[in-house]
């Protein structure tokens, strides 16, 4: 039978994916590791230096290794936005790339970080924003931290936990894919089913993520939820996945197997039409 061969033909879709903002979507909560980036050079550091507006006092990000400080607030941006300080309170507005924050706790120091996905409070913690193609990803140094997602509250996240805000269905099969890279299996799945729950995706871009699905949950173990899932591809042309889910299905005999079998002869598998003359009577 076929053997699983996602990797290039997701790696292209992902890289086709239209990015417009959600009005919602799940994070994932996961413990933090270092991870190759799809989307690499997407930041773009800018110097546009510093103005002053009545009582608040505007500071545009500077390039990576200067720290603009303010009080118990410090901020090492390597990308493109800027920072408001306003009493107590600063506010960071963050597009792309990546921004440090350190907050001394106990200082009474208040600190917002939006995105165009986003929102991050804190009170005392450090903690980092990276903004990319798939979204916003939060990650925690110290102290905790409270995500939103477009405006829908996702949780609060302490030491070495990081939060996902994806802009579409495609951030979240790309982040799918960096975590087969690693062979993260666990992560594969958190990331398939955001990408599946998510309310804007592309229809090919959830078959896709269905397919993956099935291979991550047979890898695995759990070869009955593949099966489930490799149901809903019975009218697709995803062959690998059908052929997983055949070969899963088999040892349970003809019925359970038949309609993959079914499936994989209507797309000219070689083997399939072998295995359903040995159902016959």
């Amino acid at each position: 039978m076929s053997e699983w061969s996602f990797e290039e033909d997701l790696q292209s879709l992902a890289e086709q994916l239209d990015r417009q903002p959600l009005p919602s979507l799940p994070t994932a909560v996961r413990q933090r590791r270092p991870r190759r980036s799809l989307w690499p050079g997407l930041a773009a550091a800018g110097v546009l230096g510093v103005s002053v507006i009545a009582a608040l006092v505007l500071v545009d990000l500077v390039p990576s290794g200067v720290e603009p400080t303010h009080g118990a607030v410090s901020v090492v941006p390597d990308g493109v936005g800027h920072v408001v300080h306003d009493g107590s309170r600063t506010t960071i507005e963050w597009t792309s790339g990546v921004v440090d924050v350190d907050v001394e706790p106990n200082r009474g120091a208040q600190v917002v970080v939006h995105t165009p996905e986003a929102e991050v409070t804190v009170v005392g913690t450090r903690f980092q924003v990276h903004r990319d193609a798939r979204g916003t990803h939060v990650t925690v140094d110290r102290g905790l931290v409270h995500v939103s997602c477009f405006g829908v509250e996702r949780g609060e996240f302490g030491m070495g936990d990081e939060a996902w805000c994806l802009q579409t269905a495609g951030g979240a099969l790309g982040l799918a894919l960096e975590r087969l890279d690693d062979r993260d299996l666990v992560g594969v799945l958190e990331a398939i089913d955001q990408g599946l729950a998510h309310p804007i995706g592309k229809d090919q871009t959830r078959i896709v993520l269905r397919a993956l699905k099935v291979q991550t949950l047979a890898d695995l173990g759990r070869e009955e939820d593949a099966l489930t899932v490799a149901e809903t591809l019975l009218n697709s042309t995803e062959r690998d996945a059908l052929a997983t889910a055949a070969r899963l299905a088999w040892p349970q005999g003809c019925e359970r197997a038949r309609p993959f079998l079914e499936a994989l002869v209507a797309l000219g598998d070689e083997v399939a039409p072998t295995l359903l003359r040995r159902c016959e009577p």
